[in-house]
Parts: C-alpha cells; sequence; structure tokens
C-alpha cells in the first residue's frame, strides 16, 4: 500500500521549518514499511521525531547510556507525549533496561510493550521511569533476536526547563551484545495547556 494523500496537521500560527512533500513522503516509503522521513526536523517547543542512522550495540555494561538524537528540551511547566518504537537485538541473557533523564523534578510515565521476532507479545509493564530503569525481559533464547519494543511516553517538566534523553543498557551483564537497530524512532510532542 503507498499512501495517496499525506496532510500535515500543525497548531494555529505555527509554521514549519521544512515541510515534507508528497514526493518526499513516497521516496521513504514502500509498500512494506514505513521510514519517518529525514526532513522532519525539530519544530521548537513543539515536536521532534528521531530516528537511528546505523546500528548500537551494548556488551559487558550494565550503565545506562544515552541514545546519541533521542533527546528532546522543555521549557517550565510543559507537558509532552510521545512514542519509541524500537528495534532490538536482545536475548534472554542478558535481557535489556531503559530510562530517560530530565531536569529536576521532572515525572515520567511509561507503558511499555515487548514483542518477538513472531510479533507475539512477550512482555509489558508500567513504569515511572524518570532516572531508574525499567527492565525489558525476554525468554527468547537466540542471540541478538529481532524483537520490537514500543514505549508510550507522558512527562512533565514541573517548574524547571531542561532535557530529557533516552538511556539504555544491558539488564545484567553479559558478553552477549543487545542492539538498537537501524529503523528505531522516538517522536514527542508537547501537550497543549
Amino acid at each position: 500500500m503507498v499512501l495517496s494523500k499525506v496532510e500535515v496537521i500543525r497548531p494555529l500560527g505555527l509554521t514549519l521549518d521544512t515541510q515534507a512533500t508528497q514526493d518526499d513522503i513516497e521516496g521513504e516509503t514502500n509498500e512494506n514499511t514505513y521510514i519517518p522521513p529525514d526532513l522532519m526536523q525539530h519544530v521548537p517547543g513543539v515536536g521532534r521525531v528521531a530516528h537511528l542512522d546505523a546500528q548500537v550495540n551494548i556488551d559487558n555494561s550494565t550503565t545506562l547510556t544515552n541514545l546519541s538524537g533521542f533527546a528532546w528540551t522543555t521549557g517550565a511547566n510543559e507537558n509532552f507525549g510521545g512514542i519509541f518504537s524500537g528495534r532490538l537485538g536482545i536475548n534472554d541473557d542478558p535481557d535489556m533496561k531503559f530510562t530517560f533523564t530530565g531536569p529536576t523534578g521532572a515525572g515520567m510515565r511509561c507503558q511499555w510493550f515487548l514483542y518477538d521476532t513472531a510479533g507475539n507479545l512477550e512482555s509489558a509493564g508500567t513504569a515511572n521511569t524518570l532516572g531508574t530503569g525499567a527492565a525489558v525481559t525476554t525468554s527468547e533464547g537466540t542471540t541478538g533476536a529481532v524483537h520490537h519494543l514500543i514505549i508510550y511516553i507522558s512527562c512533565n517538566a514541573e517548574d524547571t526547563a531542561g532535557t530529557f534523553q533516552f538511556q539504555w543498557a544491558q539488564n545484567s551483564s553479559h558478553a552477549n551484545a543487545i542492539s538498537v537497530f537501524l529503523r528505531t524512532w522516538m517522536t514527542v510532542h508537547k501537550v497543549p495547556e
């Protein structure tokens, strides 16, 4: 299926620095996959789409590490909602964990779902993930088996402006690497007051 029409919805008075044309979007889309267009740049105070250009690996480490480019800035008292869609290579040793860092006093709630290589729901959870790791577990024994992790994000910056940053690591230190693959993406949008 190829998109026949795309409409850009934006708040009144907002102008985009760049706007994707139908040809641009069709060039990024085929009948089997959707990749967020590179033309979708940060719109100050409104939203952002980030995606990986190359695979990233972690092995023998439980230290939460920034996933480069998967961050957004916020003003004081701003609310954001978003979605992380990750293609991961993980197995039952070492599993993985994720968190977000954020400004002092900020709050965050995430709901996540992990699907196995056959598309079956393998695990799910809800967590206050700001600064604490949420463990994502799998019973898949195949090293580097491709999984799909979806995280729904809701956060509030309270009284302090700052940056929210996605972090990830192995849940238990192991020589089997975990990977975040190409076409992993995240989008966040400011929620109007």
